[in-house]
């Protein structure tokens, strides 16, 4: 007998090796694992890696809007001009097409001046998205006043400080998941 999926079942068998009830990245007191540590830190860097681009690309899109903005502006209302004059009382079939072929122009010109801003939009809107996605699934893990990202938060900030003083180096969370994945390689 042939068993075929439709789009309104979900099946899902677990993580392999995984108990009932047991918790990954979690103690039974609410501390997170070696593991959990590991995983927090590097979604927390995946992240920050995020949020720096979305900063790249907004900026970005400040200096685009910036120096093109005005120009666009003034060429959309030309065009509307052109076609409010194109379609009065006392203008001939010829002087309609040459105002028509103008304002045509006119368009063209904002568009590809704006074509730039609007593919910046997109990413920023698709980095936005990725942030939200994250953002997400970290509050649904770890709420921000659970003991288990408390602990955790006090730990980067203690290696953040040692580093910082000691040896004056890399503080991100990547950083920190590569010092937790060898901490954790040690135990």
């Amino acid at each position: 007998m042939a068993y075929y999926l439709t789009k309104d079942e979900l099946m899902h068998h677990g993580v392999l090796k995984q108990k009932w009830g047991v918790r990954r990245y979690q103690n039974p007191d609410g501390s997170l694992t070696p593991e959990g540590k590991l995983h927090y830190a590097e979604l927390y860097g995946r992240r920050e890696t995020y949020i720096d681009k979305a900063k790249k690309i907004q900026s970005e899109l400040d200096k685009e809007t910036e120096r093109h903005g005005v120009k666009i502006a003034k060429l959309e209302n030309k065009a509307a001009k052109l076609r409010k004059k194109e379609t009065g009382l006392f203008v001939s079939k010829e002087k309609a097409a040459k105002l028509e072929e103008k304002a045509r122009r006119a368009e063209i010109k904002a568009n590809s001046l704006n074509s730039k801003s609007r593919k910046l939009q997109a990413k920023l809107d698709k980095v936005n998205s990725i942030l939200r996605d994250y953002d997400t699934k970290l509050d649904s893990i770890t709420p921000k006043d659970s003991p288990a990202f408390q602990a955790l938060l006090k730990e980067f900030n203690n290696y953040a400080v040692n580093k910082i003083v000691l040896y004056g180096g890399d503080t991100s969370w990547d950083s920190f998941a590569d010092y937790l994945e060898e901490q954790y390689k040690k135990s």
